[in-house]
């Protein structure tokens, strides 16, 4: 009979009885790419070799040369065949690389590893791709690399100079003796009418004598030869060989049974014959019958190839032009180790089984009395036991869809020919859904990978989250670096370059060259501080592990919160055991403060190691202790702070800030008063903090012994190690600094930065240093984390005294002031005075509008360039080509609503802008329309937001200014004709007012129902005509009117 191939040729073969139940077979037309199906079998003696797979093999036993021998004839009792099947070849002195043939699933020799033989032990310690070779990624490398080159061949001596004039030989082992083995490696000859070849050829390099098989295959045309790696392995062609090697299988096939998710496959295919194209040759219908086997050999190869191989080709080269000259192609490489570190995979939970792993494990670990000790011994036995259970599940899950897919394609041909059989019909639908499961964990897994919070798997296809990953990661590949006199490229040099970089920054205790008197400072600021030292709760420790976002990158434990979330219920006991020593003592948590330091490029030219952001990846139960720590510290964080730093602090709003900055420049610049705008620069804040500066801070702020203990029991027992494209380098402690991804760290940055806020207020109060405000509100500083804005009159002595509190502040905490990056903007003041201040504080100058926490900052009207935002990069066509039509609108929603939203918080946006943008596709869903949020009406909402917190926070900063400002001698109510010289924020929010205004009895009815708010916080608590139609506009008609 004829079996039917899904490219477009058949074989003939005999079909032994099937094993189908209730004596059911399926159609003679079943395809031989079941052959993933089939259990192992051995072919016959003689079976020619065919690429599989690769291991790299350490062994113990008896240093001898028999060792090779040896391990061939163990794998073929093992595994089945002879002992050529299997080639051995040396690494070093106790490791081998060992091919193996097509029929050995890469999980049966996993899980049947290690195994003893003739007095030796052999594992298989890492599985190697045929590209791993071909890059040069072994440590040893003890094989020749022949490269393709486009050659006629017509006799022994062209394929001698061919392979002797460009083969490369690599370093060899030195461990190794003088007769290196390649015999894994052959030479493909492709020639026309060629008699007399060599069955090998030899090289002499450096004394070594090297010999390599050549097989020969017969061609109808001129071809040149291809000289190196199997072509088989890399599925360039068919061969007649696999041809007969699929002829066997067919007559041992059976029904396929659909495996449980992630357990392994019991055998491996060795072409995946979706990826095969057919030739055009319509003389032919098929190929490989009862003929012979040159003419199989002939025709099979004519008819059967891969696309890709024909447009990628695995060693590309340049044809040779007219011209006397050959285009060379020019290849760099740099070696980067692999690692394998433990990950946490989120598709991990969709199987029943992981609880029990899980369980097990965490409870097999030897007991101990110290919690810390204890729990770090746990979760060590969980990553064990995970690798174990995972080993091969990617793999398998990855062979179960393909082999799905392939029933599925062979099923739907099958049905145009003939009518399916019940077993056929039921099998499809079983077959279909089974694949969707697969691609939904395949999607799980990229998502993970990708980082993309905002939108659901099934909402994108797994080509969108694999591109995220890869971008994610070129952008975060580091190439090179300079260490101010070499530029360093090889993976070792920036590793080396960077441990000591941060080193230096982060693992040496530095002295502070001068200190603050903080009794004088905070003499009269008290602030009860007790309820910090209370005894840990469970509660309190539920509500942190869930409120910690789930997919986050895990630190060194490779266990995101998600993990925890999950198996808290086995967990919670060991995790509240920390916490009571905590509580309790003094424990030693070095094994559980761990971290990695992930240097992420500040730009896209980076060059030297200061323009990386050092971000810590922190071990996850440590994470949980600074998180419960600052859970409790951020509920005093409004008393401790000053009311102008507006980051990292419940209840305050990033735009607080610009609408101070905002008012009191337009205020200067109305009033023409001479003033300055220093903007200051803070080197890596976060890298320079001093230690001791900050625990004689707590201790002044009234903090008690215990929580002071609590902190200083954290710094001093972390440790961290740069994590190098993937790679961990060597670690240190920590002596020097706050970890940015640590949860406690922005809080107790702040705390430090508020001390240069105090200073200057000192200074302001003691009528040292001239105030800048308006009337009675004087604004000296405004602060968002280390983004510092200082307001002055302009003047050199004034100038000389901020000069001063900056380097008193900094030698004290640690920070370091860039001036360099720092600038000073003038306000009506002369050039020359300019020119002075940029000379006394060594930056440089700089003029409105600025950018000052996204919006610009101008004291005049912004042009048309200022509204405008750069959404481009954001709406990357490949990302909605890979989205689905609700992913698209989560997408262009996402982007719509946190670019433009503080131009919405500050600016009342101009017709033309909000048409630009906006374009014809803002109908809301009910009316027809695709639902994209409309900025017309959302600008609306979010400027009465700003209105209605006029009226009902009257303690904001901004507030107090602007009363100052426009309403000092009159009540501050709501007016159809806005104040003269009104800046451009409160224009805006009058102008809407003045329209919302229409509805309403009276000017002192609608200032009442603005100041009484609304129960839910989220309205405005007009009138109720005016606020049922507002109350819309924030939560239903942004999507359009």
């Amino acid at each position: 009979m004829h079996a039917h191939w899904p490219f477009g040729f058949s074989l003939q073969v005999s079909r032994a009885p099937s094993t189908f139940p209730n004596g059911t077979c399926p159609s003679s037309n079943c395809p031989n790419s079941i052959s993933a199906f089939l259990p192992p079998r051995a072919p016959s003696a003689g079976h020619p070799f065919l690429l599989a797979c690769i291991a790299k093999v350490d062994f113990v036993g008896p240093h001898d040369g028999n060792v090779k021998e040896v391990l061939s004839r163990g794998l073929a009792a093992r595994f089945g065949g002879s002992s050529r099947d299997f080639s051995v070849a040396n690494l070093h002195a106790s490791t081998m690389v060992v091919f193996f043939p097509n029929w050995v699933a890469r999980e049966s020799a996993i899980g049947r590893s290690p195994f003893r033989f003739d007095d030796f032990v052999f594992r298989f310690s890492n599985w190697l791709e045929p590209w791993e070779l071909a890059r040069g990624h072994l440590q040893y490398k003890a094989w020749i690399r022949l490269h393709h080159w486009p050659i006629l061949c017509w006799n022994k001596e062209d394929v001698k100079a061919a392979v002797s004039g460009f083969g490369e030989l690599w370093d060899i082992d030195p461990l190794s003796d003088k007769r290196v083995d390649v015999s894994f490696f052959r030479v493909l000859i492709r020639c026309q009418h060629v008699r007399c070849i060599p069955e090998s050829l030899f090289l002499m390099v450096e004394d070594r004598r090297f010999s390599i098989p050549i097989e020969i295959e017969s061609w109808e045309e001129a071809n040149p030869i291809l000289l190196g790696e199997d072509l088989d392995g890399r599925l360039g062609l068919v061969t007649a060989d696999a041809q007969e090697s699929f002829t066997r299988q067919a007559g041992f096939h059976s029904i396929p049974t659909m495996e449980p998710l992630g357990r392994p496959l019991r055998s491996q295919e060795s072409f995946h014959f979706g990826d095969l194209r057919r030739l055009q040759d319509d003389s032919v219908s098929f190929v490989g019958d009862n003929r012979s086997r040159a003419a199989a050999l002939d025709n099979g190869r004519r008819r059967a190839f891969n696309f890709e191989f024909v447009e990628f080709p695995p060693t590309p080269a340049l044809p040779r032009p007219r011209s006397d000259r050959t285009p060379l192609i020019l290849s760099a490489y740099t070696f980067v180790p692999t690692s394998r570190l433990f990950r946490f995979e989120s598709f991990w939970l969709r199987y029943a089984s992981l609880q029990e792993v899980v369980s097990n494990a965490w409870h097999s670990a030897r007991p101990s009395s110290e919690p810390v000790t204890r729990f770090a011994l746990k979760i060590d036995k969980v990553q064990s036991a995970l690798r174990t259970w995972s080993l091969g599940l990617n793999s398998a899950l990855k062979k179960q869809a393909s082999i799905c897919l392939h029933w599925i394609e062979w099923l739907d041909i099958a049905e145009e020919k003939r009518v399916l059989s019940p077993l056929e019909i039921t099998l499809r639908p079983q077959l279909k859904r089974r694949y969707e499961d697969l691609c939904f964990l395949d999607e799980l897994k990229w998502k993970q990978r990708s980082r993309v919070q905002w939108l659901r798997a099934r909402d994108a296809n797994t080509k969108f989250f694999h591109l995220r990953a890869s971008c994610r990661r070129s952008k975060n590949f580091i190439l090179h670096l300079s260490d101010g006199n070499d530029l360093l490229t090889a993976h070792v040099s920036i590793a080396n370059h960077l441990f000591s970089f941060f080193q230096n920054q982060l693992g040496v205790d530095k002295l502070s060259g001068t200190s603050i008197d903080f009794s004088t400072i905070f003499h009269d600021d008290f602030v009860d501080l007790s309820s910090l030292h209370s005894p840990f709760t469970m509660d309190e420790v539920k509500k942190v592990v869930f409120s910690c976002a789930p997919e986050k990158a895990p630190g060194p434990d490779g266990l995101p919160m998600l993990f925890y979330q999950h198996f808290l219920s086995v967990l919670k006991d060991d995790v509240f055991d920390v916490f009571n020593g905590l509580y309790c003592g003094d424990p030693d948590l070095r094994d559980i403060n761990t971290g990695w330091i992930c240097p992420i490029l500040k730009k896209a030219n980076a060059i030297s190691a200061r323009d990386l952001c050092p971000i810590s990846l922190v071990h996850s139960l440590s994470k949980i202790i600074s998180k419960v720590l600052a859970a409790r510290l951020q509920l005093f964080m409004n008393q401790l702070v000053n009311p102008y730093q507006a980051a990292f602090i419940k209840g305050r709003h990033i735009l607080d800030n610009f609408y101070c900055a905002h008012i009191l420049i337009h205020h200067l610049h109305f009033s023409k008063q001479p003033a300055a705008l220093l903007k200051i620069d803070f080197e890596r804040a976060f890298d320079h903090i001093n230690w001791k500066f900050l625990l004689e801070l707590l201790q002044a702020r009234g903090f008690g012994d215990k929580w002071i203990g609590w902190i200083s029991c954290l710094l001093n027992s972390s440790s961290t190690a740069v994590l190098l494209n993937g790679t961990p380098g060597l670690s240190f402690p920590y002596k020097w600094g706050l970890r940015q991804g640590d949860p406690l760290s922005p809080l107790l940055f702040v705390l430090c930065i508020d001390v240069l806020f105090r200073l200057l207020q000192r200074a302001v109060s003691s009528l040292s240093l001239p105030a800048v405000g308006i009337g009675k509100i004087k604004l000296h500083s405004l602060q968002f984390a280390d983004d510092v804005r200082l307001f002055f009159d302009g003047s050199s002595r004034s100038a000389d005294i901020i000069r001063i509190i900056l380097e008193a502040f900094a030698g004290s905490s640690g920070l370091k002031i860039n001036f360099n990056k720092s600038s000073i903007i003038p306000i009506h003041l002369p050039s020359q005075q300019v020119s002075n201040l940029a000379i006394s504080f060594s930056c440089p100058e700089q003029s409105f509008p600025i950018s000052y926490l996204c919006p610009p900052l101008s004291p005049k009207s912004l042009c048309k360039v200022n509204y405008l935002p750069k959404i481009d990069n954001r709406l990357a066509g490949w990302k909605g080509s890979t989205l689905s039509r609700g992913g698209r609108l989560v997408l262009l929603n996402s982007v719509l609503s946190s670019i433009p939203t503080y131009f919405c918080l500050a600016f009342l946006l101009p017709a033309w802008a909000t048409v630009a943008i906006d374009k014809h596709v803002c109908r809301p869903k009910r009316t027809g329309g695709i639902g994209i949020r409309n900025l017309r009406v959302s600008n609306s909402a979010l400027l009465m937001m700003g209105l209605w917190k006029y009226y009902n926070f009257q303690s904001l900063p901004w507030v107090q200014l602007l009363k100052q400002k426009h309403y000092k001698r009159r009540p501050a109510a709501i007016a159809t004709s806005k104040p003269i010289g009104s800046c451009p924020i409160w224009k805006g929010m009058l102008k809407l007012a003045a329209l919302s205004l229409l509805q309403s009895t009276s000017l002192l009815e609608m200032e009442k129902k603005l100041t009484s708010g609304m129960p839910d916080g989220r309205g405005l608590g007009l009138a109720q005509p005016v606020s049922f139609s507002l109350r819309c506009v924030t939560s239903q008609e942004t999507h359009g009117p």
